[in-house]
């Protein structure tokens, strides 16, 4: 196979054509979708014109069989919702359950070497991501904006990339870069310098992007993986180990600990959803203007798993096309609609999915994940399994999967190392 030479690894086309699709990941979701449509046609062009056959065990393998048997569950949904066109919408955006598995049969990378050097240029792309989007917004305070442009949603507006995603992104970039990095490349003081200052920037960007449920599972996760390296004497450890502590200052910028502060506060009332309009709950202005992120988290799960009940859709869901209607109609029965939170979706990925699929869907979605947590300790990937750990905890209080990105970043990280151990499986 014909091989060219990039940052002195001599890496095949194939190889290439993924790294490209993966370096657009942290950006605009047009730019990631071009990549991923030239990564299927270029599988296409192998199947039929070079006749390249896929490996049948590849295809039927658990990393592949799920996202397909799921993405057939998100049609059937959308076909039996009432409205059928809203369905079939989420239908095409929920084609990349299909599309990132396809690709990676097509060109999965064979060793260990090129498959370090995929999650090489996506965290590099990351921390780019980031700096573009950092750089933009410097300007826009030169500008005259408002340093509030530096922070949370308007840090990733530029991109229009919810802050969610950029965190993802640059917590594995951080994560593999201090970890794995080291091990695969020779480096001399000066590229440790860099590599430190990048680690460093990536580290700020994370803070900027004050996602709390992201800082607060990835800070304590990282905190003690760099604490094994700093009591094994490791250099590099020791140095990030500083780092992380003297970033507690961006803590102190008010934009970041009011959101830290006032998002976590809990004191509201008890909340019992009812079937009875006459007999709701009708929040008021002022209550609704002092509810915080944790407190709409508490009323949107209270609200979600009462009416599935009520309403009879347990076993099935209210349907892909249907949900986020039923979704508006609740909050509106609670005053907390129109004009607040109408087209909100439940922030909870495992409430939304057992509200729009029922039962069998959410069965499906967990078996998938417990099977991916499995494979992980089993096989001591321990990059797969902080990935695992950080994107399941977040599921907890955001739709990940509700968006592009999500979707994106999620089943490509999940199947690319799904892969590679049922890879190594078929081998042996």
């Amino acid at each position: 196979m014909n091989k060219t030479i990039i940052f002195g690894q001599s890496i095949s086309w194939n190889l290439l054509l993924l790294s490209l699709i993966v370096a657009c990941i942290p950006f605009p979701i047009k730019m990631g979708n071009a990549a991923m449509i030239l990564g299927v046609l270029f599988v296409v062009y192998q199947l039929i014109v070079k006749q390249i056959k896929l490996d049948r065990k590849k295809i039927w393998s658990f990393a592949i069989i799920s996202p397909i048997l799921f993405f057939i569950l998100i049609l059937i949904s959308a076909l039996f919702s009432q409205d059928i066109s809203a369905g079939l919408k989420q239908v095409e955006k929920n084609l990349l359950l299909i599309l990132m598995p396809f690709i990676l049969i097509g060109i999965y990378p064979p060793t260990k070497v090129d498959r370090k050097f995929v999650i090489r240029v996506f965290s590099f792309a990351s921390i780019i991501s980031f700096f573009i989007l950092f750089i933009v917004a410097i300007f826009r305070i030169i500008g005259g904006a408002n340093f509030d442009v530096l922070f949370f949603h308007e840090l990733g507006a530029f991109f229009d990339l919810h802050p969610v995603y950029i965190a993802i992104n640059l917590c594995i970039a951080i994560y593999f870069l201090s970890f794995y990095y080291k091990k695969q490349v020779p480096m001399s003081r000066g590229a440790l310098i860099f590599l430190i200052l990048i680690i460093s920037f990536g580290l700020f960007g994370l803070f900027l992007c004050a996602s709390k449920v992201v800082i607060l599972v990835f800070i304590p996760l990282y905190f003690i993986k760099l604490l094994q390296g700093a009591l094994k004497k490791n250099t590099l450890s020791i140095i990030l180990l500083l780092i992380l502590l003297s970033n507690v200052f961006v803590f102190k910028s008010s934009i970041v600990s009011d959101r830290f502060s006032d998002g976590l506060t809990f004191d509201i009332e008890t909340f019992q959803p009812t079937s009875e309009i006459a007999l709701s709950k009708v929040f008021s202005n002022e209550e609704k203007e002092k509810i915080s992120d944790l407190e709409l988290r508490y009323l949107m799960l209270k609200i979600g798993t009462f009416h599935l009940q009520n309403d009879g859709k347990l076993l099935f869901g209210y349907g892909i096309g249907d949900v986020q209607e039923y979704i508006d109609y609740y909050y509106m029965q609670y005053g907390l609609a129109p004009g607040w939170f109408e087209g909100y979706n439940l922030h909870n990925q495992y409430l939304q999915y057992l509200v729009t699929y029922g039962a069998l869907g959410f069965t499906l979605f967990i078996i998938y994940l417990i099977y991916s947590l499995y494979f992980a300790i089993k096989n001591k990937e321990s990059l797969h399994l902080f990935f695992l750990i950080l994107i399941l905890t977040i599921f907890l209080f955001e739709c990940v999967l509700s968006r592009n990105k999500g979707i994106v970043i999620f089943i490509f990280m999940n199947t690319f190392f799904m892969m590679k151990y049922e890879n190594s499986f078929i081998r042996n």
